[in-house]
């Protein structure tokens, strides 16, 4: 072995993806990389023949906890399979964790409403929860929210100032709104 290929690591902590609001949502989690050019979500729908959907440059030298966060929004119903691969300096590429999305047409959607939009007669008592939000750009934001049940679904008042956008839920403290997408007016 080359003396330089010892020089490679990666220590995959953990490879996800969750179907949510017709799109499919892949984290996965690295502890350590050394040498990491890039990484590959390959795709299947029998779990064998893959192909590649997603192309992703690697950070390259990590020796903390880092969150990867990609979307598959190419997807109709049914089972899918993702695989992770990683492709170091060399070229050389080798295949880490596979997951399962199963894909319906049921989605689990929440808009975010400002607090003079909430139509409190048509609410129960507000829950408070506490989220982590992460946009598309991979930056995250936190904090306690309240939010109602309506004849509408769920209604989450932004009393935290965070931007407009699209975000992702990746943690919260009720787990009916763990993995939901969210948009932010």
């Amino acid at each position: 072995m080359n003396a330089n290929r010892q020089n490679i690591g990666l220590h995959l902590k953990s490879f996800e993806a969750v179907y949510n609001h017709g799109k499919v949502y892949i984290y996965w989690t690295i502890t350590f990389e050394k040498a990491i050019k890039n990484y590959y979500i390959e795709r299947s729908n029998d779990g064998k023949n893959f192909e590649i959907i997603k192309t992703m440059p690697a950070v390259g030298e990590l020796s903390i906890e880092f969150d990867y966060f990609e979307m598959d929004e190419n997807i109709c119903s049914g089972k899918y399979y993702y695989r992770l691969v990683a492709e170091d300096i060399y070229g050389e590429k080798f295949i880490s964790y596979s997951a399962v999305a199963i894909c319906n047409k049921e989605d689990k959607s929440f808009n975010v409403i400002t607090p003079e939009d909430t139509p409190l007669h048509l609410c129960e008592k507000p829950n408070k929860v506490l989220l982590v939000l992460r946009n598309k750009n991979g930056e995250e934001f936190y904090g306690i929210f309240c939010y109602y049940h309506t004849p509408y679904g769920i209604k989450i008042i932004n009393g935290e100032n965070i931007p407009p956008g699209e975000y992702i839920v990746t943690g919260a403290s009720d787990q009916q709104l763990y993995a939901s997408t969210l948009k932010i007016f």
